[in-house]
């Protein structure tokens, strides 16, 4: 078998006669020949069903109780094969929701590609957005230089008409102040919670919640990691790092959620399914056209067109 692509040998399925092939990886091969001449028997029949024989039986014996078992293909070997789909010929239908990729069965491939390694953006600022996890953002930070301070802050109140936490910025003060805390960060100063009138905190925009200050050096994983995770456990899954890098004069502000959260326009988003990835499906349709792409004049969607 040669480096990088799919070897067949003895191939008899139908009217196949021992047929041997070679297939490339990342091309586009193309199997053409008269009607009857096994092209469907080599593809579909052949390599494919191999395929996917393969990836059934490589599932537990509790989910492949569930499943009929298939056949192994009249082959003598199949070699450099990777899971597969098929993709047959398609007959078109009057459907106006059908498009080539539903009539090729490939929608919900893609949605599925799509739900777990697409990337979301903000529709208003096109800032992409990237959930992380507590455990990932403790790493994260453990790689920046000795020396590097950093400020871990719990976001407590937020000026905004979509995302509210607290009622007014007083009230996040005495929330802080009640739960052991003594520092808070209004709109960029620093208060100690005691001395923090109402008149300081009144005008605020943001106020956080000075959770841990810490230095990079050996020996601070735990410590760092449990002041993340108390921060975003507080916020109800938000944080804020401030980081002033040796030589740096000015803090570097990293905003991190464990949620699909735009921290400049406040937006909070549902995580992405396959659902959200289907004009068939009130989840995912433009709320415009209802996943019909035209609008009721029958003109193109301005939405989603």
């Amino acid at each position: 078998m040669g480096k990088g692509e799919i070897t067949v040998r003895g191939a008899r399925t139908r009217n196949l006669r021992n047929v041997c092939v070679r297939l490339p990886h990342g091309a586009m091969t193309v199997v053409s020949g008269v009607s009857g001449s096994g092209k469907s028997s080599l593809a579909f029949d052949t390599i494919f069903a191999e395929g996917r024989r393969r990836y059934l039986e490589s599932l537990p014996s509790s989910a492949r109780q569930y499943l009929e078992k298939l056949p192994r293909p009249d082959v003598d070997v199949v070699e450099g094969l990777a899971p597969a789909i098929s993709i047959a010929q398609p007959h078109g239908g009057a459907d106006p929701r059908s498009t080539l990729a539903t009539l090729a069965d490939l929608h919900g491939h893609f949605r599925l590609v799509f739900a777990h390694f697409g990337t979301a953006h903000c529709p208003e600022c096109g800032r992409a957005i990237r959930p992380v996890c507590a455990g990932a953002l403790a790493a994260k930070l453990l790689r920046e230089p000795s020396g590097t301070r950093m400020e871990i802050l719990s976001p407590a109140w937020v000026r905004s008409r979509r995302r509210r936490r607290e009622e007014t910025a007083a009230a996040a003060v005495a929330a802080a102040a009640r739960e052991g805390f003594v520092r808070i960060v209004a709109d960029g100063s620093h208060f100690a919670v005691e001395e923090a009138d109402a008149e300081a905190v009144a005008g605020a925009r943001r106020i956080d919640v000075v959770i841990d200050r810490i230095v990079a050096k050996d020996g601070i994983r735990t410590r760092l990691a449990d002041s993340v995770e108390l921060a975003m456990k507080r916020s109800g899954g938000e944080v804020r790092i401030l980081l002033r890098r040796p030589g740096e004069t000015a803090n570097t502000v990293l905003d991190e959620s464990d949620r699909l959260l735009c921290p400049g326009c406040d937006l909070v988003f549902e995580r992405l399914e396959p659902s959200s990835f289907s004009f068939n499906s009130p989840h995912g349709a433009c709320p415009d056209c209802g996943g019909l792409g035209v609008d009721s004049d029958g003109a193109q969607c301005r939405s989603c067109g």
